[in-house]
């Protein structure tokens, strides 16, 4: 006993001593801060986080990829997974036999939605697969999105069709403003408000259901007064939970709007309900050559998107979006900060600071 108590009075003091010669930045370095890619360019044309988790792998551990080389679609670690894969490595894959094509995802608590470019929603729930014909024609922009509620929000060309489910004939549809032509994106809040975001002069649009029942465009924001160039893609902030180094951060469900912009390389965040800016962050400090485009944000503000130059996939880390809402009033709370080592592998290790 004496000899295991003498053992464990060595490893604590060479810990103390190794934490007293840490410089300030390894100190900072408490949280997983890194890019991680998580599709090889030409592999990715759409990213889902998973608002539900699979097994023992919780859903902001990983992000789901449409591939336009596979069938299906395929999850990736979007962190370092104790014990489970290094981040960016291979996790599984579904529908490998039923899809095919997939132009749009989103993958969510119980339900799989994949929209197939040539116009047909595929919708994977416990074995069970539905599917409807959206189009019969081609058309040049593709996304879809599902609400809390259930709304599954489909944009096919300058056409936005709102289903239920199980699918059957759209609830509602709708023509895009000529002012937002070409559609490129689209987002839903948990409520069934949509967001477009499109190349017009009119970068974002919101529409939502008036008292006559048909969805209306209740307001607007022009690219000039965003100082967008080129947008790529548009997500709704879910309630999130932003761990950064010495405090957590909570914010509200459908708090924010994220826009990228494939010409600059930046994200633009905007207030949900008044489209008032917030802030910009550019990837090329990071990503010199980033064209983001498709993109969704995990419930603990990592930002999948997708690349739109290259057609690969990367995932950013909570301190981005940190920093691009730091700007706006949202309840903080101080932790105790402790120490983390960097280990091989990208991995981090979380310990408490040794007693002195």
């Amino acid at each position: 006993m004496r000899c295991l108590l003498l053992l464990l009075l060595l490893t604590l003091g060479v810990g103390a001593a190794h934490a007293q010669g840490m410089t300030p930045e390894e100190e900072e370095q408490i949280l997983f801060d890194e890019v991680v890619q998580v599709a090889a360019e030409g592999r990715a044309l759409d990213v889902s986080f998973a608002t539900a988790g699979h097994d023992v792998i919780a859903p902001t551990n990983m992000v789901w990829i449409a591939d336009p080389t596979e069938h299906g679609f395929r999850a990736v670690a979007a962190r370092p997974i104790p014990g489970t894969a290094k981040a960016g490595e291979f996790l599984g894959a579904r529908g490998q036999e039923i899809v095919r094509e997939t132009a749009a995802l989103h993958v969510g608590p119980s339900r799989a939605h994949l929209l197939s470019q040539g116009g047909r929603l595929k919708i994977l729930s416990r074995g069970v697969i539905d599917s409807v014909v959206v189009a019969r024609t081609l058309a040049r922009a593709v996304d879809l999105d599902v609400s809390l509620t259930g709304l599954i929000c489909v944009l096919w060309g300058e056409q936005i069709a709102v289903y239920a489910y199980p699918p059957g004939e759209p609830l509602w549809v709708f023509e895009v403003d000529e002012d937002v032509r070409p559609a490129v994106a689209i987002a839903a809040s948990g409520t069934g408000e949509i967001f477009v975001v499109g190349r017009g002069t009119v970068a974002v649009a919101a529409y939502d259901l008036a008292e006559e029942g048909q969805y209306v465009r209740t307001r607007a924001l022009r690219a000039a007064d965003l100082e967008l160039e080129s947008p790529g893609g548009i997500g709704v902030t879910p309630f999130m939970l932003l761990p950064v180094p010495g405090r957590e951060g909570w914010v509200g469900q459908d708090r924010f709007l994220v826009v990228s912009d494939t010409a600059t390389g930046a994200l633009h965040v905007l207030e949900r309900r008044d489209l008032k800016f917030v802030g910009r962050w550019s990837l090329r400090q990071e990503q010199p050559e980033a064209a983001p485009g498709r993109l969704d944000i995990s419930n603990r503000g990592q930002i999948a998107y997708v690349d739109t130059r290259s057609g690969a996939a990367f995932v950013l880390p909570t301190r981005v979006t940190a920093a691009l809402v730091r700007g706006a009033e949202f309840r903080w709370r101080v932790l105790e900060q402790p120490r983390v080592f960097r280990v091989q592998g990208g991995d981090t290790l979380s310990l408490p600071m040794p007693r002195q």
